[in-house]
């Protein structure tokens, strides 16, 4: 019986390794399954990732094109109130019309203010002639 026993021994052993194959042969082709799921998976989030760092990137040379138009529109800020205090100081030192009007009507008065005294020293000047002329007499 020793030969039997060996021989069922051998059997179940082989029966064993049989069953153990079919075990790992399934687990070894879930694990290829899950092995190409995830180099599916990689490939498909590489791709997304190419497409984030590509949107990112956009993005930031639209900030930094942003920012350098604020930067020109500050400066042209700038440079057009420069213009305009110029353009102010220039304006304070102009005459106004109703300063011209003003200047002109006191010019006119001040005319007319010294017609009247030169006519009146003219009249002043001619009693005195007169006056000398007839104490001379």
């Amino acid at each position: 019986m020793d030969l039997y026993e060996a021989l069922k021994e051998s059997r179940d052993n082989e029966t064993s390794l049989i069953h153990k194959a079919k075990t790992l042969t399934q687990e070894m082709g879930q694990q290829e399954s899950v092995l190409d799921k995830a180099d599916r998976f990689t490939e498909g989030d590489q791709t997304d990732v190419t497409k984030l760092r590509q949107e990112l990137l956009t993005r930031v040379n639209e900030l930094a094109q942003s920012e350098e138009r604020h930067e020109k529109l500050l400066y042209d800020l700038y440079l057009l109130e420069e213009d305009k205090k110029e353009i102010e100081r220039e304006y304070e030192r102009n005459v106004k019309p109703e300063d011209i009007e003003k200047q002109v009507k006191d010019l006119t008065k001040a005319t007319e203010d010294m017609k009247s005294e030169i006519a009146q020293r003219t009249q002043e000047a001619k009693q005195l002639k007169e006056d000398i002329k007839s104490k001379q007499r």
